[in-house]
């Protein structure tokens, strides 16, 4: 009985290993192009595609100057927005940009007010690395100060 309570009791030490070993082939996915935007968050956080990450922000880009011309390309055939009022939009991509140039360029003639918000959206990309998907989540109001610490998001 001590021999086999022996076995257990090293089989089960050796099991529990709790050394943090970085995996060799974990790389952060840095994007190379960040079209002026700058990232707020822990610098342990690791983006699961860098070329997704840039296509996001070369859309952002493109909404801040108002041109959605050249975005055709990111997108599928099909695609579906759900806007964080509310609003959602299905159909062909085609269609769907030119509405969305028709509703960003309405924004020209504002008076200059400023809103804050915070904004969450969640952007699917397909198996040809095309968005199909958008959906946007809003808060209005400051954001609760907040710190980071292995990539979890904890309140003050």
């Amino acid at each position: 009985m001590i021999q086999i309570l022996t076995v257990v009791f090293a089989v089960s030490h050796l099991a529990c290993n709790n050394e943090n070993k970085p995996r060799a082939d974990a790389k952060p996915n840095v994007p190379a192009v960040m079209h002026g935007f700058t990232p707020a968050y822990s610098a342990s956080y690791v983006m699961d595609s860098a070329t997704n990450t840039e296509t996001i922000l070369e859309l952002w880009k493109s909404w801040k100057t108002g041109d959605l011309s050249t975005d055709r390309g990111h997108f599928a055939d099909s695609l579906t927005f759900a806007s964080a009022d509310g609003t959602v939009m299905m159909g062909q991509a085609d269609t769907l940009m030119k509405g969305m140039q028709a509703y960003r360029s309405s924004f020209k003639g504002m008076d200059g007010k400023v809103d804050s918000i915070s904004l969450q959206e969640t952007w699917r990309f397909d198996k040809a690395g095309k968005i199909d998907f958008m959906f946007q989540s809003v808060r209005k109001g400051i954001l609760p100060h907040c710190r980071i610490a292995n990539n979890f998001l904890y309140g003050n």
